[in-house]
C-alpha cells in the first residue's frame, strides 16, 4: 500500500486552493490537510498540524514569503516545501529578482518550484511525489530562468573586453602563445602582454587556462 503524502496549501486565492484541492482529492495517495491564505497563518498553525509538504504562494518582492520559507526551516526542518510562482508575469528589469526568487528559495529549503499558468496537474502531482521522495524538481521555465543567468553572468564580462582584447583572448583559447598573438595580430610581444594583462582582470582570472574557458 502506498503511504500517504500529506499537504498543505498556502495561496491568497480562494479559486487556486479549490483547484488544487479539487485536482489532489482525485489522488489516493496525497491528502490535504491544511489550508492558509497567508503565510502568517502559516507560521501560526502549521507546528500542529502533521504535514509532509506544502504548497505555497511566491511573490517576488513579498518579504512574508521568505519569511515564512526561514520560519519553516527553523521550526520544521523535515517539511518539503514547493512554491508557485509565475514566470510568465515578469515586468521589464524584473528577471535578475526573479532568479534571485529562485535561488534564495532554494537557500532557504524549497524542493520544488511549479509555474501556476504553465504546470498541468499532473506535473504537480509529479512534483509532489519526487520531492516527497528526496528529489529536487523544477518545472523547465524555472530551468530557463537559472540557465539564461548563468549564461547572462557568463558573458557580461566579455562585453567589457574591447575589440582587440577579444581577438587575444580568441586565440588565447586556440592555445597560441603571446608571440603568436603577436605575430597573427601585428602587434608586439609587449603589447600582447598588457592585454593578456587587461584580460586577467576584467575576467577576474588568474592564468591562461581560466581565461580560454570564457571561450568554451
Amino acid at each position: 500500500m502506498t503511504d500517504l503524502i500529506r499537504i498543505a496549501i498556502c495561496n491568497p486565492s480562494p479559486i487556486i486552493r479549490c483547484g488544487i484541492r479539487s485536482m489532489l482529492s482525485e489522488t489516493p495517495d496525497l491528502e490535504i490537510v491544511f489550508e492558509a491564505a497567508t503565510h502568517e497563518e502559516v507560521i501560526t498553525n502549521l507546528n500542529n498540524i502533521q504535514t509532509d509538504i506544502i504548497i505555497v504562494n511566491s511573490e517576488e518582492t513579498s518579504v512574508e514569503y521568505f519569511r515564512c520559507l526561514s520560519n519553516l526551516q527553523e521550526s520544521l526542518p523535515e517539511l518539503k516545501v514547493i512554491t508557485l510562482c509565475d514566470c510568465t508575469n515578469k515586468r521589464p528589469g524584473e528577471k535578475c529578482l526573479t532568479n534571485y526568487l529562485i535561488t534564495q528559495s532554494i537557500d532557504l529549503g524549497v524542493k520544488g518550484f511549479q509555474c501556476k499558468p504553465k504546470s498541468t496537474a499532473e506535473e504537480i502531482i509529479s512534483s509532489i511525489r519526487k520531492v516527497q521522495n528526496g528529489d529536487i524538481d523544477l518545472s523547465a521555465c524555472v530551468t530557463q530562468i537559472l540557465l539564461d543567468n548563468i549564461h547572462e553572468t557568463k558573458t557580461k564580462p566579455l562585453e567589457l573586453l574591447s575589440t582587440r582584447e577579444q581577438q587575444v583572448l580568441n586565440l588565447i583559447a586556440k592555445g597560441k602563445s603571446n608571440s603568436d598573438i603577436a605575430d597573427n595580430l601585428y602587434i608586439s610581444t609587449r603589447t600582447v602582454k598588457f592585454h593578456v594583462s587587461s584580460i586577467f582582470s576584467k575576467l577576474k582570472v588568474k592564468n591562461r587556462t581560466q581565461a580560454a574557458m570564457w571561450f568554451l
